[in-house]
């Protein structure tokens, strides 16, 4: 995954029409989130995914997730950093979640 390049397609697209407005967003969050949720996408939806994050396999995103977060846990360490990231999904509960899903 080229994180750079997503973080720099995210901007352009969410601060378009955005005339002296400041937007403020975390590329960071939102790639994670969407990580988590391709483990559980299928067929076209883990294509479509896939392609908005310039990955290339689940494996790609997991390999970029896990530098991510090594970056944020030496961050942690730093006395003079406080910096808290937390990503959770949330499920209809009528919608039936697959167990190897909810395994990892």
């Amino acid at each position: 995954m080229d994180f750079e390049h997503f973080g720099h397609k995210l901007y352009s697209i969410v601060s378009q029409n955005k005339n002296n407005q400041n937007v403020f967003l975390s590329p960071a969050s939102i790639a994670l989130a969407m990580s988590m949720c391709t483990v559980g996408a299928r067929k076209e939806t883990l294509d479509q995914m896939l392609h908005v994050l310039d990955a290339s396999s689940i494996d790609d995103l997991t390999k970029t997730a896990e530098k991510i977060m090594h970056v944020f846990s030496i961050a942690d360490h730093d006395k003079q950093v406080q910096l808290k990231l937390a990503n959770r999904l949330y499920a209809q509960k009528a919608y039936k979640i697959q167990p190897n899903y909810l395994s990892l």
